[in-house]
């Protein structure tokens, strides 16, 4: 038998409207703060992600699908959805307009990781990006953002870690500082992370090791290079969430997996969950570095498998239930069965018909269990009088209906 690829699932009934539900407050949410929908290719050019993301980061060296097509053009699904609405940005022109540019986007990401509880290889996003916009006004505000979106969704006890990670010379001093630290216990780290040692320090910031992390732990800290007008940003953007009664910490070593970012750095922490809902931060110089003008930009891209997966929500509360059930009792009446459906939905009144050959006995219980408001039941009896029976299925009564006034009717009873 065929399953689904490993790091995969399938999303089926009823499971798949809790999905939509948080989709569509997802969709809910950043409209009220501005934002329009953009949808970009699930593929892009291999370039845009290493030059983007960065040649050191985890993404890039170990976790990309990267393939190469007919034209031996070299393609990766996306891993993160930032790169490919920079290159919209840039593409379109946009910045010619001068003007904040604020986007969302929901959809599939790919990285090759092990597949473990809400970590797959196929992972859904819903992220939101602002080009041309600037300050700790604007920080605050997207992050609120994403806060509000957890919120409605009905979680609690949520924490943004909170960071500035510098300009690009601060973080040049630090890396330096960093590698005079870990030099001298460079044989303890990783085969990676000893390239990285030499190459960008910062990345072992990010490592899983549960080493490498106890050798951090007395490494020099970022704040000490980072400029005063840096830590400074950092205490008013503190000082916004604050006022805004959203749950910050401060640390040090939030620098997120991607190299594009600079200045702010947060991600969104649950106290039930061992790995954070998602994250983002600044990266004023990404749209310069793919060809664009100096544009400053902010965003953040949360992992809805880990969501829901949070979520105390029953999906099958979520499951549609039609208001009619419409019963016909024999071959005969099915083609008008067919039209009286037709009609119901046309005026919005949703219509499940059951064409199979059971006793009316059989075809009410899987009425019930449809949990339909009505049962409709045709027979050429009904049919010769043009009329419909209507069983009230919480009330349990039954009448009989003419068809010219049945949409009346039903909708004078919901």
């Amino acid at each position: 038998m065929y399953q689904a690829p490993r790091g995969t699932y399938d999303l089926l009934p009823p499971a798949i409207k809790l999905w939509q539900k948080i989709e569509h407050t997802a969709q809910t949410i950043a409209q009220l703060y501005g934002y329009e929908e953009v949808r970009t290719p699930i593929f892009e050019a291999t370039d845009l992600f290493t030059r983007s993301v960065g040649g050191e980061s985890d993404i890039v060296q170990k976790e990309m699908y990267t393939f190469s097509d007919r034209g031996q053009r070299s393609l990766t699904l996306r891993p993160e959805g930032t790169a490919p609405l920079a290159r919209a940005y840039i593409a379109q022109k946009k910045y010619a307009f001068n003007t904040t540019t604020k986007w969302f986007y929901q959809g599939p990401m790919f990285r090759y990781e092990r597949p473990q509880a809400d970590r797959y290889r196929q992972f859904m996003q819903f992220g939101v990006e602002a080009f041309g916009t600037r300050g700790i006004f604007a920080d605050a505000e997207v992050i609120a953002l994403g806060y509000r979106y957890l919120e409605n969704l009905g979680l609690t006890n949520l924490t943004v870690l909170l960071n500035n990670i510098g300009d690009l010379s601060s973080r040049q001093k630090y890396n330096q500082a960093l590698r005079d630290y870990l030099t001298p216990y460079s044989r303890v780290l990783s085969t990676i992370e000893q390239t990285r040692l030499q190459t960008n320090p910062l990345r072992i910031l990010d490592s899983k090791n549960k080493e490498t992390q106890a050798l951090l732990q007395k490494a020099p800290s970022l704040h000490n290079y980072l400029t005063s007008e840096d830590r400074n940003q950092l205490e008013q953007l503190a000082d916004q969430l604050e006022h805004l009664g959203i749950a910050y910490k401060i640390t040090d070593r939030l620098v997120r997996g991607l190299d594009y970012y600079n200045a702010t750095a947060f991600e969104y922490q649950h106290e039930n969950h061992q790995n954070v809902l998602g994250g983002g931060g600044r990266y004023d110089g990404l749209i310069e570095m793919m060809g664009g003008p100096s544009t400053p930009a902010i965003g953040f891209g949360l992992g809805l498998d880990r969501i829901v997966n949070l979520l105390d929500i029953n999906p099958e509360d979520e499951t549609t239930r039609p208001l009619c059930y419409l019963i016909l009792l024999e071959p005969g009446v099915y083609s008008a069965g067919l039209k009286i459906a037709d009609e119901l939905r046309g005026q919005q009144l949703a219509t499940v018909v059951d064409y199979q050959l059971q006793k009316i006995k059989s075809k009410l219980k899987k009425a019930i269990a449809s949990k339909a408001t009505f049962a409709l039941i045709l027979g050429p009896d009904e049919l010769q009088e043009h009329s419909i029976q209507v069983k009230h299925l919480i009330a349990q009564r039954q009448v009989k209906i003419k068809l010219t006034e049945l949409v009346r009717y039903l909708k004078d009873q919901c």
